[in-house]
């Protein structure tokens, strides 16, 4: 907890404070999973099952969206917040004259955090940056068994969350149309802690946030990252702009 405080304490400052300029984005993009816990189990499922059962999905990458209020101070260091969500999920399945056997995943993540970056390369409406991203990923995981044959009919159903820490680094290539919007695309790569799965109903504990343990079997949401941004820039004039302005109209 004391961590946790220390840390929004130390950002705040520099989120209220007087920047050069304030975007609002939106990022839409490509993710994939690693899931290696999760791919393991569906492979002893397979290897152990007498019904022939193949899995057809086994947590796919998919589309990631994200949106973000960003600060760049001094055209140099930018500071923000975001949010993003994605889902992916794995279906084993067993179909013939005897009936059909399934299991299947869906899970679910949003996730808060800050943004860090810097440019390295500047040249006319161009700017490359390299950025960092951390924060939690909230999480749930659905699991749902069913075996329906002429003799039997069984249902299972499960429901997981957890909440693992994440970073994510690469590079942001942004394209300034005017001073009012950007256009970007980002590339990077994102790893997890791999926290343990719990049951809906335990409670939630604010050491969960800042809970670096990983176990075998759990969300691993680590992988590639690619997106594409649309944002406003909202530039903020400076006490020396202003007086400009007003020198301006008292001349005249």
């Amino acid at each position: 907890m004391k961590k946790l405080l220390f840390l929004i304490l130390t950002i705040s400052p520099f989120l209220v404070s007087r920047s050069q300029s304030t975007s609002l984005g939106f990022n839409v993009g490509y993710g994939t999973f690693s899931m290696s816990g999760l791919k393991e189990i569906n492979n002893r499922d397979v290897a152990s099952n007498r019904y022939g059962a193949k899995i057809t999905d086994d947590f796919p990458g998919n589309a990631l969206f994200k949106v973000y209020f960003h600060h760049t101070f001094y055209n140099k260091l930018g500071l923000g917040i975001k949010v993003s969500l994605s889902s992916t999920g794995s279906k084993i399945s067993a179909v013939d004259y005897s009936g059909n056997y399934s299991i299947k995943n869906m899970a679910h993540f949003i996730s808060p955090g800050f943004i860090m970056d810097y440019p390295i390369y500047q040249a006319n409406k161009w700017k490359l940056l390299i950025y960092n991203e951390f924060g939690w990923e909230f999480s749930s995981l659905s699991k749902k068994v069913s075996l329906i044959t002429s003799e039997n009919r069984f249902f299972d159903f499960d429901k997981y969350r957890s909440i693992n820490l994440f970073t994510e680094t690469g590079l942001n290539l942004k394209y300034f149309l005017n001073k009012n919007f950007y256009l970007g695309t980002n590339f990077g790569y994102s790893i997890d802690t791999r926290n343990r799965l719990k049951y809906p109903m335990e409670s939630f504990k604010i050491s969960e946030l800042l809970d670096f343990r990983s176990v075998d079997n759990a969300l691993n949401w680590s992988g590639l990252r690619i997106g594409f941004t649309v944002a406003a820039i909202f530039n903020k004039v400076s006490k020396k702009n202003k007086t400009q302005e007003v020198n301006k109209v008292v001349s005249k």
